[in-house]
């Protein structure tokens, strides 16, 4: 038997990384109303994208061998 990610976690998770992206655009805007330059909050806007991408990657590349790879951490996991 396989664990699967339910509706209720990919929602969650999806609400999690609005909730994220949310935070990070609002600290941006404030720091750009504030005068700090785009160099400055516009790095971070950027590192949440990227990691946005990879997190996205890693999802999409999970599978039996990430299974594998978490099953000496869980010993509760099939």
């Amino acid at each position: 038997m396989t664990k699967t990610a339910t509706n209720k976690s990919v929602r969650l998770m999806a609400v999690f990384g609005l909730a994220s992206l949310a935070a990070v655009g609002l600290g941006a805007a404030v720091c750009a109303l504030s005068g700090v330059s785009a160099a400055s909050w516009g790095r971070n806007l950027a590192a949440w994208l990227v990691g946005a991408v990879i997190a996205a990657a890693l999802a999409a590349a999970g599978g039996a061998s990430s299974r594998r790879g978490r099953r000496w951490r869980s010993p509760d996991w099939p």
